[in-house]
């Protein structure tokens, strides 16, 4: 499938572009990957190894010097020590995807000192570690037990984005991050509360998908641009949305809003995007015809 000079010619492709050129194996579904190959990339700055099942010769990444951005996400891979092994003290940008046992030890990341973004899918063993990486600024926590608490994100003085996705868990109410512009929660089972988001002063941006329990969210202290809400189907009421002067950009479906009022809502002059999405697309038509005529 792969030969010496093909990889070698990518190789030179990565001394030429960095970390802007991803070089990505990913399938292999018969046989698994090996690693043997990465021997002749020893350049490449930006590697995922991911969508694998299995994996050999795994001591071939571990010998790669120049790594700055990694996604790993090998099936059945456990070894728990895996990340002992890594060279991440380069890297700024690492994700972590889920394998069967789930038993990858993450204390190691607190080695991470240049890392700007992490993505963490199913481990949580020692994640409260990931607190000693101060310079966060995105971090994404997918398939994460209720058992464990996000409080130890509290401790990350520069995270500005935050996307909790899948698991289960009822709220976030633990987290407080003064410097957080950016927060998604998507497909979280049983999610049903957003309280005080005054705990988020710099909150720019809120994103809530598919959060069926979800019945009310309070916007009361915080000034959004964007505010992204679909597949809500028991949300009443957005507390407070009038105070929201510098919108930017609005997207509204498949919830229990009134849809009709928010269509002749007075809207902030700074709104430039909207998008309000009902359960016909008569409705959808004649809502886009009214918004359009009364911007033009």
């Amino acid at each position: 499938m792969y030969t010496k000079r093909l990889l070698q010619q990518v190789n030179e492709l990565c001394i030429q572009y960095k970390q802007f050129l991803e070089v990505r194996f990913y399938g292999h579904y018969s046989h698994g990957f090996d690693a043997k190959w990465l021997a002749y990339i020893p350049a490449v700055e930006n590697l995922s190894l991911d969508a694998l099942l299995e994996i050999e010769h795994i001591e071939n990444l571990y010998h790669l010097e120049n790594l700055k951005i990694l996604s790993f996400g090998v099936f059945e891979f456990s070894d728990k020590d895996f990340l002992k092994n890594i060279k991440l003290t380069g890297l700024k940008e690492f994700s972590l995807s889920e394998s069967r046992k789930k038993n990858i030890d993450l204390r190691p990341l607190e080695n991470a000192t240049s890392l700007n973004k992490l993505c963490v899918v199913g481990h949580s063993k020692n994640i409260e570690s990931i607190n000693s990486i101060q310079q966060l600024k995105h971090v994404i926590l997918s398939q994460i037990s209720k058992k464990v608490s996000l409080e130890f994100l509290n401790r990350l003085e520069n995270l500005e984005e935050l996307e909790v996705i899948l698991g289960g868990r009822d709220n976030v109410n633990e987290v407080t991050i003064p410097t957080l512009k950016t927060l998604r929660i998507l497909r979280v089972r049983n999610f049903n509360q957003i309280s005080d988001l005054s705990r988020f002063p710099k909150l720019e941006c809120l994103h809530i998908e598919d959060q069926t329990k979800l019945e009310s969210i309070d916007l009361s202290g915080i000034s959004l641009k964007r505010l992204l809400i679909d597949n809500c189907k028991n949300l009443t009421e957005l507390i407070e949305l009038e105070s929201q002067q510098e919108l930017f950009w609005v997207g509204l479906s498949r919830t229990k809003l009134d849809l009709n009022d928010l269509k002749i809502f007075e809207w902030p002059s700074s709104l430039k995007v909207i998008s309000l999405s009902g359960g016909s697309n008569k409705w959808n038509e004649s809502c886009k015809k009214f918004l359009t005529q009364k911007v033009t």
